[in-house]
């Protein structure tokens, strides 16, 4: 699906912890299917139950870490922050409730999840208060933004008419569009830092920014950014589609279901994670 230099080629393989060091312990955040609310639900199950694609399991294994999956339990915010090096905020088949980011109407679009969203709140808070790597992806970079202060684009297609459809209507695995990777960011120099050559091949000598093309489906987006956050990718529509602490530890979140691993920088983004998670427990 994409050429991968020399240099990078290695990051393709799965890693293997039988000689290294103990992995980064990483959580993953899951869909609460409650079927009592949700009954197109129940062709899985007719009691409640978790959900989340494997791919996401499988990118942080690629990357270096061990991946473990976090029941939504308001009790256990503690403790889970407390075992875990790291935290990947995956994306959701729901959207957050726009009272979180201080808008009182709800788009007919919205679709919240069933449950409550208030252990995975405060997960993400406790990680950020102990200084432990976050990671976003689809709507865990929306949640990332509006932990930070932030608020969301309800529904692009209305809020930001001249944009183009996001939500692709063919299968993730197949690029949709073009995002540029804006220079002056961590997210920029990380891919010149894994691979100068490939860099320089996805450069646009115009700007010295770097284009990829990537997967899309969501129909929100970032709109006012979150305190603290800085923008480091985004299309030619105006949608944000990559953020990151501008200081502090690792916190990043792009919008692309990166979990697909179509192109070298969605390895990348998952090992700069991996690395933070490492690093953040020597």
């Amino acid at each position: 699906m994409f050429s991968v230099s020399s240099d990078l080629s290695h990051l393709y393989e799965f890693t293997s912890f039988e000689h290294t060091r103990k992995p980064p312990v990483i959580g993953l955040t899951l869909d609460d299917i409650d079927t009592r609310q949700d009954s197109d639900s129940f062709w899985y199950s007719e009691y409640p139950w978790y959900a989340i694609g494997r791919r996401y399991m499988e990118a942080i294994v690629r990357a270096g870490g061990i991946p473990v999956a976090l029941g939504r339990n308001l009790s256990s915010a503690s403790y889970y922050a407390d075992i875990l090096d790291g935290l990947l905020l995956a994306g959701s088949g729901f959207d957050i409730e726009p009272v979180l980011y201080g808008e009182n109407i709800r788009h007919k679009t919205t679709i919240p999840q069933p449950s409550p969203m208030q252990a995975v709140w405060a997960l993400a808070q406790k990680m950020l208060v102990q200084a432990k790597p976050l990671f976003g992806i689809g709507s865990g970079m929306q949640l990332i933004n509006v932990l930070k202060g932030g608020s969301l684009i309800q529904h692009i297609p209305e809020e930001v008419p001249e944009a183009r459809d996001h939500a692709q209507h063919m299968m993730l695995i197949y690029p949709y569009h073009k995002v540029e990777i804006v220079q002056g960011t961590k997210f920029y120099e990380s891919i010149y830092r894994f691979d100068a050559t490939y860099a320089e091949s996805i450069k646009n000598s115009y700007n010295n920014s770097l284009f990829i093309q990537t997967n899309s489906y969501h129909h929100q987006a970032v709109k006012k950014l979150g305190k603290g956050l800085k923008v480091t990718a985004q299309t030619d529509d105006g949608i944000i589609e990559g953020i990151e602490a501008s200081q502090g530890p690792f916190c990043v979140g792009v919008e692309w279901q990166a979990e697909f691993l179509m192109n070298p920088v969605d390895l990348i983004v998952f090992k700069n994670f991996i690395d933070a998670a490492r690093e953040g427990r020597m």
